[in-house]
């Protein structure tokens, strides 16, 4: 081997190494980068681990906090109701059942709180619904978080479901079995359930018993029944000089309550229960309207009758100048309370409303649920409540002291 061949040998070498020494050091780099990386990640991953932890401790700390204070917090539960008693001016003696009622539940059932005080507004004395309603309809599009819970009509659900509280996995789902479904069916809204039953009710007729009895005439089973005993009660009276006596009243002011009067007349007109209706273009509602605009010729309504609603017409029955009403079953407790505060009073007794033909006629189902508000800052407290008002015991002692029907179907079967 000569001396050129060893040179080219020892650069060969030196290259070798030089690339033994970078590869050596790309490793070397390579393995720091990755160990400062997950240190790196590491570290972060316990930051967010330790910030999540502190978060958590802090919520649990703040919820076992309130917790510990409950029987140091007052609570204050605002319900806002129109009142379900028509024909009675002070809505005292319902406001007062409530009052009584939830004060004997509260102690035991809230007992977490230092105490409770319900506060019970009657936005209305008259159960004028329209009155009422515009109040509710104010306060919910404003979104006030004024009241809890408020009262609505079966047919105000659907109107106010945005502003309602889904009551489904608040309230024990045994209490809401109790009801009957159809009633219950008015408080569902896309399949949510927006509030409770609180009482039933359907039309009936109310009738002057002494002067049906007077005149030797029977409860009318038919409309033209009722329309041959009123031309004939009416005349003989007013020989009698009254000339105050209206024959038949119903609610036939522009409102809701003239829908529900309409449909009962034209359901009564049927030729059975599987008779089709197709509003006002079958021969069934032509008919029925027919009569009913007869009764206005004939003055077996009057023409002041137009303007009545329940309180108006109830209020008018109570004085003893209607001789058929047409009205809901509330009526007939407000009748004698009235006659308790009035001192006038006169026999009188309940039949189902009339139909075309004897056996056959129709009642509107309506009634009165109540719901919490969304905007409430106690709902669940507030949903115990509405629970509690809709519930067995409430619905008994309102329908033994005020007439008021239930929507629990054991309380027509139970002492």
């Amino acid at each position: 081997m000569d001396i050129k061949d060893i040179k080219c040998e020892k650069n060969l070498l030196n290259k070798l190494f030089l690339i033994f020494l970078l590869i050596l050091l790309s490793i070397t780099l390579i393995i720091e980068f990755f160990s400062n990386n997950s240190k790196y990640s590491i570290h972060t991953k316990r930051q967010h681990i330790d910030e999540y932890t502190k978060n958590v401790d802090k919520i649990n700390n703040n919820y076992i906090h309130k917790r510990g204070n409950n029987n140091n917090e007052n609570i204050t539960i605002k319900g806002l109701f129109g009142t379900s008693l028509p024909g009675i001016t002070n809505a005292t003696i319902e406001k007062e059942l409530f009052e009584k009622l939830l004060e004997e539940w509260a102690p035991e059932n809230l007992a977490n709180y230092k105490s409770i005080t319900f506060e019970l507004t009657y936005a209305n004395t008259s159960v004028q619904e329209t009155d009422y309603e515009k109040i509710l309809t104010q306060l919910l599009n404003g979104k006030s978080s004024k009241y809890d819970f408020f009262m609505i009509d079966c047919i105000w659900t659907g109107r106010y479901a945005e502003h309602l509280l889904n009551l489904q996995g608040k309230i024990n789902s045994e209490s809401v079995k109790k009801h009957n479904q159809i009633n219950l069916n008015t408080c569902k809204h896309e399949n949510k359930l927006k509030a409770l039953p609180l009482f039933s009710d359907y039309g009936i007729l109310l009738y002057r018993k002494d002067l049906l009895e007077k005149y030797k005439k029977r409860v009318p089973l038919t409309w033209d029944e009722l329309e041959n005993t009123t031309l004939y009660i009416i005349e003989k009276e007013k020989e009698n000089g009254n000339k105050e006596l209206e024959g038949f009243a119903g609610q036939f002011k522009s409102y809701e309550g003239l829908t529900c009067n309409i449909y009962e007349w034209i359901y009564s007109y049927r030729d059975n229960l599987d008779t089709k209706i197709d509003y006002f273009n079958d021969k069934f509602s032509l008919t029925a309207l027919k009569k009913l605009i007869s009764f206005l010729d004939k003055s077996v309504i009057s023409n002041e009758a137009l303007i009545y609603d329940e309180s108006h017409s109830l209020e008018r029955w109570e004085k003893g100048n209607v001789l058929f009403l047409r009205n809901w079953p509330s009526s007939i407790q407000g009748t004698i309370k009235s006659f308790n505060i009035t001192g006038i009073s006169f026999p009188f007794g309940v039949a189902k409303l009339p139909g075309k033909k004897k056996g056959f006629s129709a009642s509107t189902l309506g009634g009165w649920n109540i719901g919490v508000s969304k905007y409430s800052k106690k709902p669940f407290i507030a949903a115990k409540v509405v629970e509690f008002l809709s519930g067995e015991y409430v619905q008994k002692q309102r329908a033994l002291n005020f007439g008021l029907l239930p929507t629990i179907k054991s309380l027509y079967y139970g002492n």
